[in-house]
């Protein structure tokens, strides 16, 4: 699917019926668990915001039991920036990220909530960048902007791509 403009997209995204299965999640986690055991690096991940519009961020909560609790650092939004703490509140800076997204195409690009706080965020820190979306939220084109950062890696319950450059 191709869009025009990002809202045509986030209204068409957020249009969708969607509940996810455990089957799917089985698959998404799987997918990530080979990712980050391929990658010996510091970790950050993501606890959906559910709400009406975007409820279709997968809830990651689930790999804190692969990795156990403390392996991950959160997002923070404070003001209009993005920060990344662990457990004990320490602030820090993850080396690769997962990156929830109400749409990722299969350029690398991502769909999110239109606030700009990840483009913000990469456009000072350069971590390993991971979307991770169920399949049925990947496009084929989703419209980029000049400060748009592509991902490394899309991970969905079907698959892993790899970008490049």
């Amino acid at each position: 699917m191709i869009f025009d403009t990002k809202d045509s997209a986030r209204r068409y995204f957020s249009e969708i019926s969607f509940i996810p299965k455990v089957s799917q999640y089985f698959l998404m986690i799987q997918n990530l668990t080979e990712l980050i055991k391929s990658h010996n690096v510091s970790w950050g991940s993501f606890k959906p915001i559910i709400n009406k519009l975007f409820k279709h961020e997968p809830d990651l909560i689930f790999i804190e039991n692969v990795f156990g609790k403390g392996f991950f650092s959160y997002p923070q939004v404070i003001g209009d920036q993005i920060n990344y703490f662990d457990q004990q509140g320490n602030g820090v800076r993850p080396e690769a990220l997962m990156i929830p997204g109400l749409s990722f195409d299969k350029r690398g690009f991502r769909l999110g909530r239109g606030k700009g706080h990840f483009d913000k965020y990469f456009a000072t820190q350069k971590p390993l960048r991971i979307g991770v979306c169920f399949h049925e939220f990947l496009s084929d084109k989703i419209p980029d902007e000049g400060h748009d950062v592509k991902m490394d890696f899309i991970v969905t319950d079907k698959c892993v791509i790899e970008i490049g450059n």
